[in-house]
């Protein structure tokens, strides 16, 4: 994946959790089922979508959204949570994808 892509995806997701945390509700933009179906069909943008949902919570201020990885944590390691997640959890995956991937980011990497 290119740096670009990265820079692009994680500068979405910062700017999300931002407006979210402002907003009364928000819009779902990618659900659980759909980041499934994107990471059976499109590997590149499902791991660009997932390492930028990481990259934001090690980015944010916001405490309750945080998340505190250990140096050497590969971004394969964090991929492959999020896919387990997503295998493993499938009454969850109606939820944002952002929220299920981030309640597991930091229930496995807390501050």
């Amino acid at each position: 994946m290119s740096v670009l892509k990265r820079c692009l995806a994680t500068t979405v997701l910062i700017a999300a959790l931002a407006s979210s945390a402002m907003a009364q509700s928000r819009v779902v933009y990618i659900t659980g089922n759909e980041l499934k179906e994107m990471c059976r069909v499109d590997q590149a943008s499902c791991g660009g979508y997932i390492i930028g949902i990481a990259d934001a919570l090690e980015a944010t201020a916001w405490p309750a959204k945080r998340s505190c990885r250990p140096r050497g944590v590969e971004a394969s390691q964090i991929i492959d949570l999020a896919i387990e997640t997503l295998r493993k959890k499938p009454a969850e995956r109606h939820r944002p994808a952002f929220d299920l991937i981030a309640d597991e980011v930091i229930a496995q990497w807390p501050c």
